[in-house]
Formats: C-alpha cells, sequence, structure tokens
C-alpha cells in the first residue's frame, strides 16, 4: 500500500482519481482505501477483474452495499455486478441480468455491457447484430467503449456490413471521448501512411492516458527523432512515466539515456514523469560521472 497522505481536498481527490483513471497502481490501492461505497466498488471490480488481491478483497467488503444499492435501482451498481459476474465469477445469466437493468434504464455502460454478451453469446444467445446495436445506442450516449466496439464492428463486418469510412469516424470519436486505446489506434494508422509527426501527437496523447504501448513508442520516437527532433527530456520522461504505469520495460533505457542527458535534463524528465525521486537517482550518478 502507497505510504503517500490522503487527499486533503476535493482537488487533491480529482488529481488522485486521474492517476487512477491512467492506471497507475500505487493511485488505485488508495482509492480502493479512501473511497466508500458505489464510488470505491468502481475501482474494486477492475482491479479484481486484474487480479489484484487487494481488489477483491474490497469488493467482498463492499458487495452487501452493492447489491442493496443495486437492487434499490442503482444503474452503475448493477452493471458493476455485471461486470464481475461476468469477468470474475463467469456468472454469465447474472451478467445478463445486472446489465439489462441497467440498459432498461438507457444506462449506457448497462447498454454496452448487452452489446458484450450478444458478441461472445454469453448468457444469451449470440447475435452480432443486436450487439452492434447495442454498442450504437451506448455511443450514441457519449460511451467511448461502445464508439470503440462499433468501430470495431464496421471494420470487420461483425453484425453490421463492412464501412471502414465509418469505422474510422468512430474510431476518432472513441478517441475524442477519453479513450487511450482509440488514440493508439489512429496513431498506428497515421505511422503506417507515413504521418509521423501526427501520430506522434496521437501516441503522446495515448500516453498521458495511461497506454503502456503508447508511451513505449512515444519515448523511442522522441530518442530516435521520429516525427519530431531528438528530444532527451521527453524520450526519458516517457520511459520513466512507464515506471509509474507499473511497467519496468523502460528501465534499462532510462540508463542508457541519462549516461548522455544532462543533470538538469535528467531532473525535469522527472519532474514531468512525477518519478522525482527515481530521477534523482539517476541525476546523482550522472554527476558521479
Amino acid at each position: 500500500m502507497s505510504t503517500e497522505a490522503s487527499p486533503g481536498t476535493d482537488a487533491d481527490l480529482a488529481e488522485l482519481i486521474a492517476r487512477g483513471e491512467r492506471g497507475e497502481p500505487a493511485a488505485v490501492l488508495r482509492l480502493l482505501s479512501e473511497l466508500s461505497g458505489v464510488a470505491a466498488a468502481a475501482w474494486a471490480v477492475p482491479a479484481a477483474v486484474d487480479g489484484e488481491e487487494k481488489g477483491r478483497h474490497r469488493l467482498q467488503q463492499l458487495m452487501p452495499e452493492l447489491l442493496s444499492a443495486a437492487n434499490s435501482g442503482d444503474s452503475k451498481a448493477q452493471c458493476l455486478l455485471g461486470a464481475a459476474a461476468l469477468e470474475i465469477d463467469e456468472d454469465f445469466a447474472a451478467a445478463a441480468h445486472w446489465f439489462g437493468l441497467a440498459a432498461e434504464a438507457r444506462f449506457a455502460e448497462g447498454l454496452r455491457g448487452l452489446g458484450l454478451l450478444y458478441m461472445a453469446g454469453a448468457g444469451v444467445e449470440r447475435d452480432l447484430a443486436r450487439a452492434a446495436e447495442f454498442f450504437g445506442a451506448a455511443a450514441e450516449l457519449g460511451d467511448g467503449v461502445a464508439a470503440f466496439n462499433l468501430s470495431v464492428c464496421c471494420s470487420r463486418g461483425l453484425g453490421v456490413p463492412v464501412d471502414q469510412g465509418r469505422a474510422w469516424e468512430l474510431m476518432q470519436l472513441a478517441a475524442d471521448l477519453g479513450r487511450v486505446e482509440a488514440d493508439a489506434e489512429i496513431a498506428d494508422r497515421l505511422a503506417g501512411e507515413g504521418r509521423r509527426e501526427e501520430a506522434l501527437g496521437r501516441y503522446v496523447t495515448a500516453a498521458a492516458g495511461g497506454h503502456v504501448d503508447a508511451a513505449l513508442t512515444a519515448a523511442r520516437w522522441f530518442r530516435d527523432g521520429v516525427g519530431t527532433t531528438p528530444d532527451p527530456v521527453q524520450a526519458l520522461r516517457w520511459f520513466l512515466d512507464l515506471m509509474s504505469l507499473g511497467d519496468m520495460s523502460g528501465v534499462h533505457e532510462c540508463h542508457l539515456l541519462a549516461a548522455t542527458a544532462s543533470v538538469e535534463q535528467i531532473l525535469e524528465a522527472g519532474r514531468l514523469a512525477r518519478q522525482e525521486r527515481y530521477a534523482e537517482t539517476l541525476a546523482e550518478r550522472r554527476r558521479g560521472n
């Protein structure tokens, strides 16, 4: 468990939530302990799905309250129970029940959840056309994940005719709605078309939202000057940022970059990545050289 102090203001909590949303493990663990009720369950369910023991334990603690809220008509609680039934318990009938209740209330996550069930034939008879319909309804309500899913349907002809133009529009919509996986997909396409400067911008957007592969690509492109001039600060910043996301694949690259960067560049990269302590360690080694 993180030893950082508890957030003392709404601004502190908002920052902590933003860090949790981009997938920083330390922030997620703090949110599990500091929030309560359905708000805490919203972090406990995905943590439990990811195999985090603290997430499973917290979800067990919250289950009575979550069930009470769901049975009282709380659509968010219903969706969380649906997700837990689907991803953890593999109780597809229960997932269909809870997602169905939320969908009846035209709650976007419930509609999207039903779409996933119809896509997989889990708890309901497989029906790709209905899956696409539910994704579309959720997307119209502003659900970025549903827009992403419908984009894939349009691209591959799953339940709808193949329509690459519509798929591209939906992928852009998903990105506009904050889905970093959509930004990463768009970046890959732009890169494939040789539009590297635009692609780098998208990779950076996805990286800022917690997309590990995008952060790794951005770091390498800034290091090598792809789509931009070589920028050791930004390269080191994104390699360091991977550590905040619980990914250590950039540690070796951090040391290689720090060996040639200035102390000022190292410290600035650490500040941008919120990895000041590790950056100070790198800077001390650089001073020693």
